[in-house]
C-alpha cells in the first residue's frame, strides 16, 4: 500500500485497533453488490479477536441490514450517511440526527420551485423507507431510483404538504452542474442550516446525488457515537471508505484507508491507499493491519 495522507503513521506496528468501520457500496462489495466469501472470512477472523466491525452505508436500513445479517454482527449499523444508527436484530433507532420540520419544509419548497422532486428519508416506519409526492416530473433519474426502490416507498399528494418528525435527509437524483448549482442555492439561501454533499459516482444509480441532512451528521459522528458507548477511542479505529460521504471518517479515524477505486479527496484524506479496489482493496488492508 502507498501512503496518501500526511500523517505518516506506519500501516503496521504495535498499535491495537479496536474497531473496524466499513463503507459498503464501492468498498466491502464486489461490483456485484456481494461480499465475497474471502472477505466474510477475514472479517470473521478479525471479530473472533475482539475487533468490533460496523458496517457505515450511505443505503437505507432496509437496503443495508441483510449485509450485517450475512456477517453475523451484532453491533449497531449506521446507515442514512450517518444520520441514523440502528440495532441490527430489531431495526429499533438507537441514535439519529432529524431535521427540524421548519427547516424540511423550507428545503422541499425550495427544491419544488427549482423543479428538482425529492426522495425524503423518513424514520417513522418499518413499513416504508422514503417518500416522494411524484415518480416523473421529467426527471429520468429520479424517476429510476424510484423504479428500483417502489417495494419501499410512500407516496404522498405533495411532500411541501407532508409532516414528519423523523425526517433524517432529503435527496435529489440528477446531473451534476444541476445538482451544483441547487447546492449553491441551498447554502445560499438556509445560511447553514443543511449539510449538503453531492456523490458524483453513484455505483448503483445513474447521474449524480445531492444529499441533504442536519448539520454536523457524517458517518464519522455516528461511527464514534457508537465507540464512545462501547469505550473506543478514536485512535483505534480504522475506517475504510471510496466516496465523498466517507471522507470524514476516512481523515478522523485512527487509521483511515481509501480503496484504489476511491475518489482523489478520499485518496487524500487516507492514510493509505490500497493497490487493489473494491472488495479486494478491503482485504488488503485486513492482512496488512489485523494480521
Amino acid at each position: 500500500m502507498s501512503g496518501a495522507g500526511d500523517r505518516g503513521a506506519p500501516l503496521v506496528g504495535p498499535r491495537k485497533f479496536r474497531m473496524l468501520g466499513l463503507d459498503l457500496d464501492g468498498t466491502l462489495l464486489t461490483e456485484s453488490f456481494e461480499i465475497e466469501s474471502t472477505t466474510a472470512d477475514r472479517l470473521a477472523a478479525v471479530m473472533s479477536r475482539g475487533v468490533e466491525i460496523v458496517l457505515c452505508s450511505g443505503r437505507r436500513f432496509s437496503s443495508a441490514v441483510r449485509y450485517a445479517h450475512e456477517l453475523e454482527l451484532t453491533t449497531p449499523i449506521v446507515v442514512n450517511n450517518g444520520t441514523i444508527v440502528k440495532d441490527v436484530a430489531s431495526g429499533r433507532t438507537l441514535y439519529a440526527e432529524y431535521f427540524s420540520p421548519e427547516n424540511a419544509l423550507c428545503l422541499l419548497r425550495m427544491l419544488k420551485e427549482m423543479n428538482l422532486p425529492a426522495v425524503v428519508l423518513a424514520d417513522d416506519s418499518l413499513e416504508y423507507d422514503y417518500c416522494v409526492d411524484v415518480t416523473e416530473r421529467g426527471n429520468e433519474y429520479h424517476a429510476e431510483f424510484v423504479s428500483l426502490n417502489r417495494e419501499m416507498a410512500k407516496v404522498v399528494d405533495d411532500l411541501t404538504r407532508f409532516r414528519c418528525e423523523t425526517i433524517s435527509e432529503i435527496n435529489v437524483f440528477h446531473e451534476y452542474e444541476m445538482l451544483l448549482s441547487a447546492q449553491r442555492r441551498i447554502r445560499d439561501d438556509m445560511d447553514g442550516k443543511v449539510r449538503s454533499i453531492i456523490i458524483r459516482r453513484h455505483v448503483r444509480y445513474r447521474g449524480c446525488t445531492l444529499e441533504t441532512a442536519v448539520p454536523g451528521t457524517s458517518k464519522w459522528g455516528a461511527l464514534l457515537w457508537i465507540a464512545q458507548q462501547r469505550g473506543i477511542k478514536p485512535e483505534e479505529i480504522v475506517a475504510i471508505g471510496d466516496e465523498a460521504n466517507d471522507i470524514e471518517m476516512v481523515r478522523e479515524a485512527g487509521f483511515g484507508v481509501a480503496v484504489a477505486n476511491a475518489t482523489d479527496e478520499v485518496k487524500a484524506a487516507a492514510d493509505y491507499v490500497t493497490k487493489q479496489p473494491r472488495n479486494a482493496g478491503v482485504d488488503e488492508a485486513i492482512d496488512a493491519l489485523f494480521a
